[in-house]
């Protein structure tokens, strides 16, 4: 993966391209508010369904991040998440 990080102040926008890894975290102490469109349309299920997994991270956290991240054509890049916790202290 480029090591590319990228800042985005309060009121920014960006697009974020299918098949382009990608990661966003919120580095300060104040909650973030995060709009995202998508299209085409379907693929805000995507968020419905992984939202109480991410949460829960219960005893069958892998197997469900997984399958539904397969669902929506979706290709966890493991070894880049690793990385970036390790390289900015963030838990994704």
């Amino acid at each position: 993966m480029g090591d590319h990080q990228f800042e985005a102040p309060a009121g920014s926008y960006l697009v974020k391209p299918r098949n382009i890894p990608h990661a966003i975290w919120n580095l300060g102490p104040e909650p973030s508010l995060v709009a995202e469109i998508v299209s085409p349309a379907g693929f805000e299920n995507y968020f419905d369904e992984i939202a109480p997994v991410l949460l829960g991270r219960g005893p069958e956290f892998n197997e469900q991040f997984y399958a539904i991240a397969e669902r929506y054509g979706i290709v966890p890049e493991d070894a880049w998440s690793t990385e970036l916790q390790k390289k900015y202290g963030v838990h994704l």
